[in-house]
């Protein structure tokens, strides 16, 4: 009896205990499968990234600017490093390496049952060119892998003519201690269309699988049907309003124009649709070189430009008389005559009450244009008298400009943003002070008048518009608004005749071209000009010491001293070919232009400009 009850006790032990393994193996085959299932695959099996390219970009016409290539990065895999590698040869294709550290990692990494395998990581962003002259020769590298990732490459110089547009791409990093977990991604810096429209551009990267053993080597792709591939998706492409050929042509005489580089920039646009057709800015820098390495030299140089990362287009300046267009619309359309005439004599004689110099009696300014007779508003613009503008504010400052001065400047795309399709867009405030002595200043574009280049190609076409304010932008495929202001016809037309006035006898007379219709204005902005400045006189901190001076409302003229050191030009206008029509902005900053009132490059430069415009056309219309 004794020994059946034992008999049932051990078999009753063995049925639990089997029992519990069942239950366990139970447990770890089903409950827990797919848990183990992933362990066991992350061991054999991993995931690897795969880049996805970016949309590519075109100009108008279908020009690929920004396409996809390749560049590599370099690794050295420990185990297979040979006693006949030759570092020598190595250093000829890839400067800039220290070969005495690389063999010490070897030589470490292969004494490691765990490292000997992983491969060791030592230049990035080599270019394809030398990647296939080094393999060529490959047998003098054993060990040397080749890991290829997606860069940028710029067609039609347009890394460097075109670069305050793109903006720059940076390759980014995710490293890992296994330089097989690397990601590499391109990601956009800067505030141009890369970045603007990263979010088209960009592509979804993919997911490649492959095996490894258990010291960590790369056995090459899985195959099984068991996890499948998956391939990258490229970014969606996009069509720039750019004409590349303008773009080349534009920024090639910003480089070399009358003997001499300019600084500053030159918009060309369609008025209708506000698409951008070159878009200019000079001094500039090569985007390719930021992306794939710039020398510590190069950088150098670079730093000595007057600031050539600065987007000109988008920040503020004073704008000389280009505003008297602004100016004159809101005189017209408060109800001022156009046909009412001012002497100039020359020179606008001041007094106290005038408050344009309010501690001096009898004092003038010179009106640059020299007018000896009586002046009407039409020829004020078309000549830029100086003095006719500053009467208009002497007899109806209490009537228009004080009341309506900001609600019209508003009204016509400034003070507040034009909505380009750019990153970094600096409002331009005119809003600052409305006493009459500064709308003096304000209604010739000095003291503190200051816009952007890409304001005033707005009010040129809303004037080419007839009226419609329509948005500037790039993406070819971008609805962009068009709103009427307002403007009465007689206005508008009154404008455009001046316009052309200035083209045909005017100060913008050197961009005329026989058997075309060109309106325009030209400006000047003054710089330098008092005693005493900062900055070498230089225009930003001109202003700041104007306002300064007129805090108390006070200006001395005693310290109004001779001619301007530096004068920016101005040229704003636009062309009618036919049925279409093309708008233009000239900016040169501190160019020191004596010869013409407005700028005599400006001017010639605009010409070059219409006639390379006209001669493309002509040309694509075959």
């Amino acid at each position: 009896m004794i020994g059946l009850n034992k008999r049932s006790a051990t078999l009753f032990a063995i049925i639990i205990l089997f029992s519990g393994i069942l239950y366990k193996f139970f447990y770890l085959q089903v409950v827990e499968h797919e848990k183990f299932r992933e362990r066991a695959f992350n061991r054999v099996v991993r995931k690897l990234p795969i880049s996805a390219p970016r949309g590519i970009i075109k100009d108008r016409n279908g020009i690929v600017i920004v396409d996809n290539t390749n560049a590599y990065d370099f690794q050295l895999v420990p185990y297979d490093v040979k006693d006949n590698f030759n570092y020598k040869l190595l250093v000829h294709y890839v400067s800039g390496i220290d070969t005495a550290k690389i063999k010490d990692k070897v030589s470490s990494y292969k004494k490691s049952f765990d490292k000997k395998f992983t491969p060791i990581e030592f230049k990035n962003k080599i270019i394809k060119t030398t990647v296939d002259a080094m393999k060529e020769q490959i047998e003098s590298f054993p060990g040397l892998v080749f890991s290829d990732i997606y860069t940028r490459k710029y067609n039609y110089n347009s890394n460097i003519n075109l670069s305050h547009v793109l903006s720059e791409v940076k390759i980014h990093r995710e490293t890992n201690f296994d330089a097989r977990k690397n990601k590499v991604t391109i990601v956009p810096e800067g505030g141009g269309v890369e970045a603007v429209y990263d979010y088209k551009l960009k592509g979804i990267p993919g997911l490649k699988y492959h095996l490894f053993d258990a010291s960590g080597r790369d056995n090459g792709p899985y195959i099984g049907d068991l996890y499948k591939v998956k391939e990258p998706a490229s970014g969606q492409d996009i069509t720039l309003t750019i004409d590349i050929e303008l773009q080349e042509f534009i920024y090639q005489i910003m480089q070399e124009f009358d003997q001499k580089k300019h600084e500053g920039t030159i918009i060309l646009s369609n008025p209708n649709n506000g698409e951008i057709l070159a878009y200019v800015n000079s001094p500039s820098f090569d985007i390719e070189k930021m992306l794939m390495g710039i020398s510590q030299s190069e950088l150098n140089e670079l730093n000595q430009l007057n600031a050539p990362f600065l987007n000109r287009g988008i920040n503020p300046y004073l704008s000389g008389s280009i505003i008297k267009i602004a100016s004159s619309i809101m005189l017209l359309e408060e109800g001022f005559d156009g046909n009412t005439l001012y002497d100039c004599n020359e020179r606008y004689v001041t007094h106290k009450r005038d408050t344009l110099v309010l501690d001096s009696k009898d004092k003038y300014r010179s009106c640059h244009a020299n007018h000896k007779d009586s002046v009407s508003l039409k020829k004020a613009i078309s000549e830029s008298c100086n003095v006719y503008f500053w009467n208009t504010v002497k007899y109806n400052y209490k009537k228009i400009y004080r009341p309506n001065w900001y609600s019209w400047m508003k009204k016509m795309g400034f003070s507040s943003l034009t909505n380009i399709d750019l990153l970094y867009e600096k409002e331009a405030d005119l809003n600052s002070h409305f006493a009459k002595s500064h709308m003096f200043n304000k209604s010739i574009g000095q003291g503190e008048s200051k816009v952007t280049p890409i304001q005033v190609l707005q009010m040129i076409n809303l004037i080419a518009n007839d009226g419609f304010l329509v948005q500037p932008h790039f993406n070819k495929d971008l609805n962009a608004y068009k709103q009427s202001i307002g403007l009465k016809n007689s206005t508008i037309s009154f404008i455009q005749d001046a316009m052309k006035e200035a083209v045909q006898t005017g100060t913008a007379k050197k961009s005329r071209i026989n058997d075309v219709v060109i309106r325009a204005k030209t400006g000047t902005a003054e710089l330098g000009r008092y005693k005493d400045m900062n900055n070498n006189g230089r225009g930003s901190k001109d202003d700041k010491y104007w306002l300064d001076k007129n805090k108390n409302g006070k200006v001395d003229e005693e310290e109004m001293v001779g001619e301007p050191q530096y004068k920016n030009a101005w040229y704003a206008g636009y062309m009618e070919y036919g049925k279409d029509k093309v708008s233009l902005v000239i900016f040169l900053e501190e160019s020191s232009d004596q010869k013409q009132s407005g700028g005599l490059w400006a001017s010639e430069m605009a010409q070059k400009i219409f006639e390379k415009y006209l001669i493309l056309k002509e040309f694509r219309s075959e």
